[in-house]
């Protein structure tokens, strides 16, 4: 950097000395050396560093957990849209006293969740609404009432005045009731049931106001339903439902980024870990699990041991505890005896998993007391230690650079790069350097063919020790001229370890690289 510095300063006092001797323009053919990027690629252009660890000889290791099931409370409760719906046409015509009695209905609402027998439901929030259709000219007077429904201990009750009609069309009235932190005891009335509440419905004309008429065939419409409801907590028997689960894609991301022929692992260490927070027992049967790499096309399903057989997972037990409300279980399953390693090895960026899940295999033993929190389900997390000792044909590291190089003032004829690089992976790598558009599509490879750099190595004391090269580049004419108009360079280092044992990479592993240009230009002074 000091030379370059002192050539500036010794070519600027020349052109001061030739400009103050000479009144006519004079055209000066110059070489330029400039600088042009400085980068460094390592393994974290393809896995995030947080996915990274590494061991007591600083070698890199994989972690990374992949959520493949999470059944929860909304697939096992499912509460209907409608709660009551209620309708009534006028049979005949005639005159209607103030505060006439229009409807008096008492309803035992029941919900389809059998096998399940729930005896309470929580609400984290969610709405009632409320619609009401008056064809009176006058207004009506509406209660509505879920004794079973409260909120701090105080029942659900609903007193509204519909607007009269304007004599053509009914008044349509909405509204919409936060039903937060509502808990419905689902036992009926008379507290020995389940699945169920009652409702109470009354509609009046206003006392307020004189007599109105109904006509024949006019009708008064009531109804409510839930929307966007959350449930907070469920009580009773779940009941011993066999359900499919799946199939399920999840996007695996930590390999997305390697591109390679072959790519083989000395050893992985997976295992599919459940965790139980439901307060029901649960038999699970894995019954697919795929390895998807849309890239390539190319799928590997899991064989072995692990599907098809049947694991039972003890229930979660309560702590009373509001802010953590639940003891849960858990179960590790292990991968032996399958094919995980061909799995990974696929470089999947998806999983596909499928299940079979059944509640209470063995029945009602809780005595309805079965219990599933909001945000507490089953759950089978994915998880891959891998060391990075691997073997590869095409494993690429690679990094779009922007870049400016300015010739308003001086058009640049001809030029060369040449490209400094530091390589301390313990791996041959190959050189490609891209121009791209604006769209990051490639215009020219600019690097010849099977650029390649030689290997770094690992000294005894689990170092990176690199090993520099040199690259000249020429760009012909054509070449240079998108070169120069581009603002954007794609450089890719290919590994490759064929015919070598299992690479480990270190933490301290980089590729360095310099790109200089030297530019020939014609100056006016």
């Amino acid at each position: 950097m000091k030379n370059n510095n002192y050539s500036i300063l010794i070519f600027g006092v020349f052109l001061i000395i030739a400009t103050s001797c000479k009144k006519d323009k004079t055209l000066w053919d110059a070489d330029l050396t400039v600088p042009i990027i400085q980068t460094s690629l390592t393994i974290n252009n393809i896995i995030a560093d947080s996915l990274l660890t590494t061991d007591a000889n600083n070698h890199l290791w994989i972690e990374y957990h992949n959520q493949l099931l999470n059944y929860n409370i909304d697939s096992i409760i499912d509460l209907p849209d409608t709660v009551t719906s209620y309708s009534l046409t006028a049979s005949g015509s005639g005159s209607l006293p103030a505060g006439q009695t229009i409807a008096s209905n008492n309803d035992i609402k029941s919900f389809a969740f059998e096998p399940a027998k729930i005896t309470q439901v929580d609400i984290t929030d969610g709405y009632l609404v409320f619609t009401c259709f008056n064809p009176l000219m006058v207004p009506l007077v509406v209660t509505y009432s879920i004794p079973a429904a409260k909120q701090y201990g105080t029942p659900f009750l609903l007193q509204e005045i519909i607007p009269a009609s304007n004599g053509s069309s009914p008044y349509a009235y909405t509204k919409k009731i936060d039903l937060r932190d509502y808990s419905i005891d689902m036992r009926g009335p008379s507290f020995d049931n389940c699945n169920r509440f009652a409702t109470s419905l009354n509609i009046t004309t206003s006392p307020d106001h004189g007599t109105s008429q109904v006509i024949a065939g006019q009708q008064f419409v009531f109804f409510t339903s839930f929307e966007g409801l959350h449930l907070k907590y469920v009580k009773g028997y779940l009941g011993n439902d066999t359900q499919s689960s799946g199939p399920d894609t999840t996007t695996v991301d930590f390999l997305r980024r390697i591109s390679s022929g072959t790519f083989g692992l000395s050893s992985v260490d997976v295992a599919l870990n459940i965790t139980n927070s439901i307060g029901a027992d649960i038999r699970l049967i894995p019954q697919m699990l795929i390895s998807n790499n849309t890239r390539s096309h190319q799928s590997v399903a899991l064989s072995g041991d692990i599907i098809g057989k049947s694991y039972n997972i003890t229930r979660a037990s309560q702590t009373n505890q509001s802010t953590n409300p639940v003891r849960p279980t858990s179960t590790t399953i292990q991968f032996n005896n399958t094919n995980i390693k061909a799995l990974i090895e696929n470089l999947p960026d998806q999983f596909i998993f499928k299940s079979s899940i059944q509640t209470n295999p063995m029945g009602n033993i809780s005595c309805g007391n079965d219990f599933v929190y909001a945000g507490n389900g089953l759950k089978a997390d994915l998880k891959i230690k891998i060391p990075l000792s691997f073997k590869a044909n095409t494993l690429v590291l690679s990094d779009t650079i922007d870049y400016n190089i300015d010739q308003n003032e001086s058009p640049i004829n001809n030029g060369t790069l040449m490209l400094l690089i530091s390589n301390s992976f313990p791996v041959a790598v190959k050189i490609k350097l891209y121009t791209l558009n604006n769209n990051l599509q490639i215009i020219d490879e600019i690097t010849a063919p099977n650029q390649l750099v030689n290997a770094g190595y690992e000294n005894t004391s689990h170092s990176p020790i690199p090993i520099s090269s040199s690259i000249k580049i020429s760009l012909p004419e054509a070449t240079l001229k998108r070169f120069l108009a581009s603002k954007k360079l794609l450089l890719v280092a290919e590994l490759n370890t064929t015919n070598t044992n299992y690479v480990n990479i270190n933490s301290g592993a980089t590729i360095q690289v310099k790109i200089i240009g030297s530019f020939n230009t014609n100056l006016n002074y």
